[in-house]
């Protein structure tokens, strides 16, 4: 998008920061993704809804985007792999397949 569609610098201020926010998220969707897909989407919702202080019901919403604007994205991924490593040693098969698990968390 070049900057003639844009009608002046304040609304090409707010879309950077708009689409930074963005990738941003995308980054934390990306590092909760594949424990998602292993364990069923609630446990990484939940798990970033209480690195956000807020209401853990596993359903990201409106809510927990807003709350996601106020916080440090890396701080979030660390909090969610951190978490996704302790379920995944408090599994009985940890022994057999953690290894596997823990190089990819």
């Amino acid at each position: 998008m070049g900057r003639q569609h844009l009608p002046n610098e304040g609304n090409y201020r707010s879309k950077r920061i708009f689409l930074c926010r963005d990738y941003l998220l995308k980054r934390v969707v990306l590092c909760s993704g594949p424990w998602a897909v292993n364990s069923g989407a609630g446990k990484p919702a939940k798990a970033i809804q209480r690195c956000l202080r807020g209401s853990a019901d596993g359903a990201i919403g409106p809510m927990t985007l807003k709350a996601f604007a106020d916080h440090n994205p890396e701080e979030i991924i660390k909090y969610v792999n951190d978490v996704r490593q302790k379920y995944y040693e408090s599994l009985s098969t940890f022994d057999a397949f953690g290894r596997g698990w823990s190089a990819r968390n």
